[in-house]
């Protein structure tokens, strides 16, 4: 890149793209078009398409980051790196369950303030804002990969009421569950 003039334009979003960019809705779907035809394309086509997905996601103007620090980069020590990993492993393994930052404290051995303090600090949001993305994420990946009901997918990510978990994944996504799932199975076919 640095031999290249016209390669360098993108060098702000590859820094970027160490603290995780999220893109606007609309270049998202610039990206999907671009990208819906590659593989049916030549190989020197498909350079070129690479080339303007990277285009596009340089222009993006809305896109923001989603990391405080850049992985790796972080401010804290070996021991409450491994603390954090443990404990988004059980949130992971337990997120159909209700959990609140007591329950946390208590299966880590930790004040309520010490884990809210570890969240705020690794991940730049609190443990509460960090369980919802988390669950929601795995909500959209059941969305796109299964024919689930929605009403057994928000129970197995730890929404006990199906207009909470509506009203919070359209609030996260601007789309219904089902218009989001009806995204991927327009996509598929």
């Amino acid at each position: 890149m640095a031999s290249c003039e016209e390669l360098r334009n993108l060098t702000p979003l590859l820094e970027r793209s160490k603290l995780c960019i999220e893109f606007s809705e609309r270049t998202a779907e610039d990206v999907f078009q671009l990208l819906d035809d590659c593989p049916n394309t030549s190989p020197i086509d498909q350079l070129a398409t690479f080339l303007q997905v990277l285009s596009v996601l340089a222009q993006d103007s809305q896109s923001k980051t989603l990391l405080p620090t850049a992985l790796g980069q972080t401010k804290i020590d070996d021991a409450e790196r491994a603390k954090i990993e443990k404990i988004c492993d059980y949130l992971a393994r337990n997120m159909a369950k209700p959990i609140t930052l007591a329950d946390l404290g208590r299966a880590f051995h930790a004040s309520d303030s010490s884990i809210q303090r570890l969240f705020t600090d690794h991940f730049g949001e609190s443990f509460s804002s960090y369980l919802k993305k988390l669950r929601l994420g795995h909500a959209c990946s059941e969305l796109q990969m299964t024919t689930k009901p929605i009403g057994l997918i928000a129970e197995s990510v730890g929404y006990r009421n199906l207009s909470n978990f509506n009203r919070q994944f359209k609030q996260y996504k601007q789309l219904t569950p089902r218009k989001y799932r009806g995204q991927f199975k327009r996509g598929a076919s």
